[in-house]
């Protein structure tokens, strides 16, 4: 249920509530290694109120409290004791608050801004024994807080060139996590960076040309619950180009491109709570890549 009201010419409000019933049920029919059979259900009311604010044409102020729900997946419900579902896992839930900005000053530069803050409970979390080693499963964090802030611009300084950039702050930490390992009060939430930024330079040309250089830059990544390893932070940079052309229905449009241009030594995947120290997936070295596109258009 959502609804809108406009209560003056410059000012908008927002609100909606959405209810959720998930039932998970799963019938085991090999037997002779006992009966894994079972069911379980969640179910939550989530309300959303926002203020839309446009004092100018240009400028657009909002406030936004909403909460949130999110079941696990079936895969996360793997029991690490059994078979059958895991009795102790449950659905996470958050508080979130947000303020922001954006808009489109004078037909040339596009800006947005977002500061947030999200009370998490039951925060699902991954975890590999040191038992199982392969076999990843899911647990519940007490408590967790996350406050961030979002931004991003974008502009042409030439008509057929856009350059856009975005900044990312992110101050995750566990207000209340307890497991059988240790306890993580105050501990980084792993698998995320603190500060990401990223930039890019996207070229255009009417003849059917274009190229595109991108680079991003990820701050140092804590990869367990107790923080006790980090992976490095990294620069890596990618090139691409091409050209597209139609000959009456036919598009012909070749390409080629350059991952990781510097040939930067980094982590593409994390492994988080990995156990023996397995973390890290490191990402492929120099690379190059070429294709062509051809496409016929039916009339």
């Amino acid at each position: 249920m959502e609804d809108q009201l406009a209560l003056t010419d410059q000012l908008n409000l927002n609100f909606s509530a959405r209810y959720d019933k998930v039932d998970f049920n799963v019938q085991d029919k090999f037997l002779s290694d006992g009966n894994d059979s079972g069911n379980l259900s969640f179910d939550s009311l989530n309300p959303m109120i926002a203020l839309l604010w446009h004092p100018l044409d240009s400028v657009n102020l909002y406030f936004k409290y909403s909460t949130s729900f999110e079941t696990p997946t079936t895969t996360e419900l793997a029991n690490p004791n059994g078979g059958g579902f895991n009795p102790d896992l449950k659905p996470q839930n958050a508080t979130n608050y947000e303020i922001g900005a954006k808009g489109l000053y004078n037909n040339w530069l596009r800006y947005e801004l977002a500061l947030y803050h999200i009370d998490m409970t039951d925060e699902l979390v991954q975890y590999e024994p040191p038992s199982t080693p392969g076999h990843f499963f899911f647990r519940n964090a007490g408590r967790s807080t996350r406050n961030g802030l979002e931004s991003a611009v974008s502009f042409q300084p030439l008509p057929n060139l856009t350059v856009s950039a975005t900044y990312t702050l992110s101050d995750f930490t566990y207000d209340k996590y307890s497991t059988p390992n240790g306890v993580y009060d105050g501990n980084t939430l792993p698998g995320l960076p603190s500060n990401q930024i990223y930039a890019e330079l996207n070229y255009q040309h009417p003849s059917g040309f274009y190229a595109i250089w991108d680079a991003l830059w990820i701050d140092r990544i804590y990869v367990d619950d107790a923080n006790s390893a980090v992976s490095s932070p990294y620069l890596v940079s990618n090139l691409r180009a091409g050209y597209k052309h139609d000959w009456g229905n036919w598009t012909v449009a070749p390409f080629i491109g350059l991952n990781n241009l510097f040939d930067e030594r980094y982590n593409s995947n994390i492994r988080i709570n990995a156990s023996y120290g397995r973390f890290y997936e490191p990402a492929p070295a120099l690379n190059v890549y070429a294709g062509l596109r051809i496409r016929y258009h039916f009339l």
